[in-house]
């Protein structure tokens, strides 16, 4: 893998999948927080547009965590907002004397649909 300087910029897509427990609170349970493991697949691996997926680690297993509040917009149907993180644990390169981890948050917005 190259390099400019003492770091490089890889652009990394992972299939992440959380597995997270949720604790809902406040008065109306709107709130909630949430953790747990998120193993995750490479499925592309770029530097300056070259493949360097032969270098890296096909699985890394994360941290996950978050928060996030539902706003009810009828009796059926609410938004979830919520904010996640991601800290890896185990090392991304194969070959290396370091350990890299990968680290990472998202936004969401996301539906909730009562079904009847």
């Amino acid at each position: 893998m190259g390099g400019k300087g003492f770091g490089y910029e890889a652009i990394l897509d992972y299939l992440n999948i959380p597995l997270n427990a949720n604790w809902h609170f406040g008065s109306k349970r709107k709130w909630n927080l949430n953790f747990g493991i998120t193993p995750g697949f490479l499925i592309s691996a770029k530097e300056d547009k070259e493949d360097i997926k032969e270098y890296l680690a096909s699985f890394q297993l994360g941290i996950s965590f978050g928060i996030g509040y539902k706003l009810t917009i009828s009796e059926n149907f609410s938004l979830l907002f919520d904010v996640q993180n991601l800290l890896g644990i185990t090392n991304i390169i194969e070959k290396d004397t370091f350990d890299r981890l990968n680290a990472g948050y998202s936004f969401n917005i996301g539906g909730v649909f009562v079904l009847q």
